[in-house]
């Protein structure tokens, strides 16, 4: 049996994206700092997701104890909820910078976050509508994230627990 290489530096780094973006919330940081760390959730969560998916394949690039370094199952839907809150108070805090932009104006944090988790779901919300080009823009970039979540990591995640 392999040696298991801790892999918990995955959830620190998920955990620290997690408390930057609840500062960021709070605080309301410049756009360019959220849109940083945005950036740089997605980019995690891709390759995250394609390291992954290239180790289950069966045909690794990786050779000795790399497989080692992946997160568990359990690790891994820890880490998916770290990013997928990240996300949804670092898009809640650009909300809170453009409250004007909206149909009916947000009227504080718990609209803000609100608005971002139904977007993340992609359920949407009735009443509360983008309409300046840069809030669209924003919108379809949250839009963009929760699909990187849904169709990259999650769907990793669940094939990765069928496969005991």
């Amino acid at each position: 049996m392999a040696k298991r290489i801790s892999s918990d530096w995955h959830i620190w780094v998920s955990l620290v994206f997690l408390v930057l973006s609840f500062v960021f919330l709070r605080t309301s940081l410049p756009s360019f700092l959220v849109l940083t760390l945005l950036v740089l959730v997605n980019l995690y969560t891709i390759s995250f997701t394609f390291i992954a998916a290239v180790v289950s394949d069966g045909k690794s690039w990786f050779k000795g104890d790399a497989v080692n370094y992946l997160p568990t199952r359990v690790e891994g839907f820890v880490i998916f909820a770290f990013l997928l809150f990240a996300a949804a108070f670092l898009f809640a805090d650009i909300y809170l910078t453009h409250t004007d932009g909206f149909k009916d104006p947000l009227q504080g944090e718990l609209d803000a976050l609100y608005y971002s988790f139904m977007t993340i779901s992609t359920m949407g919300v009735e009443g509360i509508a983008p309409q300046t080009s840069e809030l669209k823009r924003w919108v379809m970039f949250e839009v963009i994230t929760s699909l990187n979540f849904f169709l990259g990591a999650f769907a990793l995640l669940v094939s990765r627990i069928t496969n005991f």
